[in-house]
């Protein structure tokens, strides 16, 4: 990079680079280019050598099912070395021509291993290896020198040093014991046992006694491992965004800059970066980095300005107050945490609802939010991490919780709202099922639909009291968040189940109220459908949400079409709606922001293809803009 980083000038590469990075490497040649080789934890490695504009899959590596480390040594080398889980076991591998193609170098004999490279042009190569042992190649990993066993016991070693010892290395061994070794790995010193610790961790270049980890929290030592604080506490991330650690740690850098080095922490918060050897940090992702990961996106009925988002992490967010970016919205985190299902009795913003994993949250006013946070239903019962909440459409001020029964919940005061049980109705046919989702049919309100998690639908004519268990569905819940149900607004007795299309079909219709199923399902991949929603423009065109694009379906073409074409990113859409004031559908995606899609005028009989044009990014604050806002707090940070 030319200086340090410092998100001041965020720019959006790499949109064709499906499941987000976890491990980045910059590749500079010798005609001024650069490529970029990215690593997913799930165990995919790609190369692009034009700035993320194309990718295309490194060779030579085999079934892998996770990435342990990618890093290039700063010799000038060029070679990428990366440490993978694959069903062969763990292996070391080495690639000589900038990513592309890969050769296993060691095998790791079971051992979850890891590699440290100095970060000042040194050749050493640490590495470790079988039995715990660390081992020491100087020539690019053709051969390895035995060192000192790190632990022997241990299934899994993370390893960094500091180039200011001999160097001075240190290593994690299963998550929880630590060690150090003052004479570059020959003999190792335990200090004893760890916690709070997920697998980031890096030492200082110029202070070898300078060691830090990360887990739910930051955790310094400056004293070699000896002993640790915090930097700061989860909680302290509210007041002060800018200069406080947002929660969960799950990568640290260390970058020289001449005399100095630069820190950077990548926090579900976003990136920090500190100068001063952790002693303060800076927040470089409040604006103008867009990635926010959006489980739902509720536009307002009365005020299309108003949008409101519920983010994994970065909290729920709003625009109300805030200015636009030209034809991008910005938006404000006035809470932090994760929220989902989004959902208003009449479409405005009067009254919001969401949930947190552990609390239902109410936004109460169209244009100046206020916040309420109300308990679950009292009673225990199954219920899904984010239980798929519903409000009443002809009662704004009421919403209803699904579990293995179903709760009504009715606003008793400004700030509070009463839960009795709704329906007598025991949705658990098996062990530990419950209601995965909930809809009303736009038609007729007393028609409602709800599917469990095992795949069964039930009806209801009187508004959710009564049930009647209808024909089942194959597409499968997520385990997070529930099924996709749509009930259409042409039809009462049309109703549309989405769900896992891995073995079977991922999007079912209905015409007949339930009582029997269609597959619809064709056009798309093996994937999972998240959310669905139906034009309001009187077409039926439905839009599908999905773990690898945005689809379309007009019932005149009998299929899916892929939308996101060449403008909208190749990511996961995990929610959809559809506009009042305009025929768009509005995308949440889960990592590249908020995404709009323009319909093409349609007149009845004419079977348009809904081949429409993508808009692009309309919101998708990412990194969190503020979190200065109503919100106490309340928010676990454990993402």
């Amino acid at each position: 990079m030319d200086g340090p980083l410092d998100g001041s000038d965020w720019q959006p590469i790499g949109d064709n680079l499906y499941g987000g990075a976890h491990w980045l490497e910059v590749i500079p040649d010798d005609s001024g280019g650069i490529s970029l080789v990215a690593g997913t934890d799930g165990g995919a490695l790609h190369v692009s050598p034009d700035l993320g504009t194309t990718w295309t899959a490194a060779q030579g590596l085999g079934s892998l099912y996770r990435i342990r480390r990618l890093t290039m040594p700063r010799n000038g080398e060029g070679r990428l070395y990366v440490v993978v889980d694959g069903w062969d076991g763990p292996s070391l591998r080495r690639s000589d021509d900038g990513g592309a193609n890969f050769t296993q170098i060691a095998d790791l004999a079971g051992l979850q291993g890891d590699v440290w490279t100095p970060r000042d042009g040194g050749d050493a190569l640490y590495l470790a290896g079988a039995g715990g042992r660390l081992l020491l190649s100087e020539d690019g990993g053709d051969s390895f020198i035995p060192k000192g066993v790190i632990d022997a016991a241990a299934g899994r070693i993370e390893l960094t040093g500091s180039e200011a010892g001999a160097p001075t290395l240190y290593a994690v061994a299963d998550g929880l014991r630590l060690y150090r070794s003052d004479d570059a790995g020959d003999s190792w010193a335990s200090l004893g046992e760890i916690s709070d610790y997920w697998g980031a961790l890096n030492a200082s270049m110029v202070d070898d006694q300078l060691f830090v980890f990360g887990g739910m929290e930051l955790w310094v030592s400056r004293d070699g491992g000896a002993s640790f604080a915090k930097k700061n506490g989860w909680g302290d991330y509210y007041s002060d965004p800018a200069n406080r650690l947002h929660a969960d740690v799950m990568g640290i850098d260390v970058e020289p800059d001449g005399e100095t080095e630069h820190w950077y922490l990548h926090t579900d918060g976003g990136v920090y970066r500190s100068s001063d050897g952790l002693a303060t940090v800076d927040n470089l992702a409040l604006r103008g980095l867009r990635i926010s990961q959006y489980y739902d996106v509720l536009t307002s009925s009365a005020d299309p300005s108003h949008i409101a988002a519920g983010a994994q992490d970065q909290g729920y967010q709003v625009t109300h107050g805030m200015e636009s970016e030209g034809d991008r919205l910005r938006f404000n985190q006035i809470i932090s945490g994760d929220y989902g299902h989004l959902t208003s009795g009449d479409g405005s913003h009067d009254l919001v609802y969401s949930v947190y994993p552990g609390f239902t949250l109410v936004q109460i006013g169209e244009d100046h939010p206020e916040l309420s946070y109300l308990d679950w239903p009292p009673v225990e019962n199954h219920n899904i991490w984010m239980p798929a909440i519903v409000a009443d459409p002809s009662d704004n001020a009421v919403f209803y919780f699904p579990g293995d029964r179903i709760y009504r919940y009715e606003r008793t005061s400004h700030w509070e709202w009463a839960p009795t049980l709704h329906s007598e109705q025991d949705f658990e046919g098996r062990d530990g099922e419950y209601v995965s989702a909930m809809v009303f049919s736009p038609v007729d309100p007393d028609r409602v639909y709800a599917a469990t998690s095992l795949g069964r639908v039930w009806v209801s004519d009187d508004h959710g009291v009564s049930w009647e268990q209808t024909a089942s569905v194959d597409a499968g819940e997520h385990w997070l968040y529930g099924h996709a149900l749509l009930a259409s607004a042409e039809d009462r007795d049309r109703v549309y189940v989405g769900g896992g299309g891995y073995s079977n079909p991922a999007v079912y219709r209905s015409d007949d109220g339930g009582q029997s199923w269609t597959a619809w399902g064709q056009g798309l991949p093996q994937t999972h459908v998240y959310m669905l929603a139906e034009a309001r423009d009187g077409s039926g065109r439905v839009a599908a949400a999905t773990e690898t694009a945005a689809y379309l379906r007009d019932e005149a073409q009998g299929e899916w079409a892929d939308i996101t074409g060449n403008a909208a990113p190749v990511t996961l859409y995990w929610s959809v709606e559809a506009l009042h004031d305009s025929d768009t559908f509005r995308f949440g995606t889960y990592g590249r922001g908020i995404w709009d899609y323009s319909l093409p005028p349609w007149e009845p009989g004419s079977g348009d293809d809904g081949d429409g044009e993508g808009d692009g990014d309309s919101g998708g604050s990412g990194g969190g803009n503020g979190g200065s806002g109503d919100g106490d707090g309340s928010d676990d940070g454990a993402g």
